[in-house]
């Protein structure tokens, strides 16, 4: 029973370690590599609306101040001027984020491209994440395009969604999952040219009861 645990660690260590000398994890992290942008983009976006806000407040002001604009007008304007300061400053918080995210994920989809060019990597990886038990119908895409050479038309998120779900999974499965049939039909991917997958809902054959 012991040599079987030790089988089954053994197992699992190989199929991470091929996992990891296949994919930088940290590379293809997308959702680490853009958490910086958010908060940036958005002080960027309040910026813009109290600017926005600030310049109608003072000419508001000075026109309440010289009694060219009514105490009722001031009041009203005041709250007006809150709502294209917000849209302003939503727009301008939704382009400054795409432009931050835009060279991070051009990053991704350059070495994506490099992983996918010689027959497609991450499809070879399927046996993997069905045995994850993990259902996810944009990951199950990722495999499909990927074996079918069609991972330019993929949006970045669902390859490195896939990516991270399996890995995942190998750092928190427990080795009794394993067997050598997880690792017998990936290596077998990889000995197999690019081929149509048959079906991304076929239950899993290394399953352990």
């Amino acid at each position: 029973m012991l040599d079987k645990e030790k089988n089954k660690r053994a197992i699992k260590k190989d199929i991470q370690r091929q996992f990891e000398n296949s994919f930088d994890t940290t590379k293809l992290d997308y959702k680490t590599r853009v958490k910086p942008v958010r908060p940036k983009a958005l002080l960027w976006g309040t910026g813009v609306a109290f600017t926005l806000y600030g310049i109608g407040f003072i000419l508001a002001y000075i026109g309440f101040n010289n009694n060219t604009l009514a105490y009722d007008g001031f009041a009203k304007l005041v709250w007006i001027m809150m709502i294209p300061s917000t849209v302003f400053g939503a727009f301008a918080f939704a382009w400054v984020k795409n432009r931050m995210e835009y060279p991070l994920r051009q990053d991704i989809l350059k070495y994506v491209a490099q992983l996918e060019q010689k027959g497609g990597l991450l499809w070879r990886f399927l046996p993997l994440y069905q045995q994850s038990g993990t259902v996810n119908s944009e990951v199950k895409k990722a495999f499909a395009w990927s074996e079918q050479g069609r991972i330019d038309q993929l949006a970045v998120e669902d390859y490195t969604d896939a990516v991270q779900t399996m890995y995942s999974y190998l750092l928190t499965a427990d080795n009794k999952e394993f067997t050598s049939i997880t690792a017998e039909e990936i290596d077998a991917n990889f000995r197999k040219g690019r081929t149509a997958l048959t079906s991304l809902d076929e239950p899993p054959k290394t399953r352990i009861a």
